[in-house]
């Protein structure tokens, strides 16, 4: 008789300090795939820094997120403080994007790939700098296998109808959570349709966190 599967051990608090955990999981599943997959569970956890955000005090990761955000500097509805949460439909930006784009439309501003002239080249140089740092983070294996796209429900969409139909069939299994905006469902709810793939939904934890031991047993 086959071994029986064992089940996965969920990481331990120090693991998860720094996004060490998820990095390591990105890095053994590279080329497989359960990277894309990992990939859309460690993005949302991971900070800028790389630090883990799941699992931190709000009362302490708030404060220090939001002064980020000149735009949420203004008060609405009779002098409340603003509270946005339409991020699926259109993220704000920190200062450092926006100074980012300030600088480089006022300086570099022209076609990626498209011309010899300097500020094309210095965009160029820039655009591909980016899918470097992306690749890097992500523990991609160079820039080539990362795609900009206009937004998460474009590259959503994309996975599924390119990656997902060439590569998924009759029983194979995406794992998703109970909290997905449905951008990141109906992609894949007509691909379990048209190809028989299972969709299986980590849940949530009492303080409604991914619960990462559930994660583990899909």
């Amino acid at each position: 008789a086959p071994p029986a599967a064992s089940t996965p051990r969920p990481p331990r608090t120090d693991q998860l300090r720094g996004g060490r955990w998820w990095r390591e999981r990105l890095k053994k599943a590279r080329g497989s795939p359960q990277s894309s997959m990992l990939v859309g569970f460690a993005l949302p956890l991971l900070g800028a820094s790389g630090a883990v955000l799941a699992g931190t005090g709000a009362a302490r990761l708030g404060p220090a997120i939001r002064a980020d955000f000149p735009l949420l500097e203004q008060q609405v509805h009779d002098g409340v403080p603003l509270v946005y949460l339409d991020s699926a439909a259109t993220s704000q930006k920190p200062a450092v994007v926006l100074e980012a784009m300030a600088r480089h439309q006022e300086r570099d501003n022209a076609n990626v790939h498209r011309g010899a002239h300097a500020l094309s080249v210095r965009s160029t140089d820039a655009y591909e700098a980016a899918r470097d740092k992306v690749a890097a983070f992500v523990g991609a294996a160079s820039r080539d296998e990362v795609v900009f796209t206009s937004g998460a429900t474009e590259a959503i969409n994309l996975v599924a109808q390119t990656w997902g139909r060439a590569n998924l069939g009759e029983g194979d299994e995406v794992v998703l959570s109970v909290a997905e905006h449905h951008s990141n469902i109906v992609p894949w709810q007509l691909l379990a349709a048209e190809r028989g793939v299972v969709l299986r939904y980590a849940r949530l934890n009492a303080t409604e966190q991914l619960d990462l031991p559930h994660l583990l047993t899909l």
